[in-house]
């Protein structure tokens, strides 16, 4: 576990966690485990180009914006 706290900087990605949520009120991480947790990445809050939500209002999920590698969306323009 110590390893794989140093392999992803997880300090450094709580620090700027910390930092964000104080400035903006929001952030997102990306984990990457395709078979176990292999890493964490911080997405820009400007790369959320969509959040899914059922008709609750609840959230199903968030979709990147294809500046930032999400996959286009037919009829979706994002702007910020």
């Amino acid at each position: 576990m110590i390893n794989f706290k140093e392999s992803v900087n997880l300090d450094g990605l709580l620090h700027i966690t910390v930092r964000e949520i104080i400035a903006t009120g929001n952030i997102f991480w990306e984990k990457i485990e395709p078979k176990h947790l292999e890493d964490l990445k911080i997405l820009p809050l400007t790369s959320i180009g969509l959040i899914k939500r059922d008709i609750y209002g609840n959230v199903e999920g968030y979709v990147q914006s294809p500046e930032y590698g999400g996959k286009p969306s037919a009829g979706k323009n994002y702007t910020f």
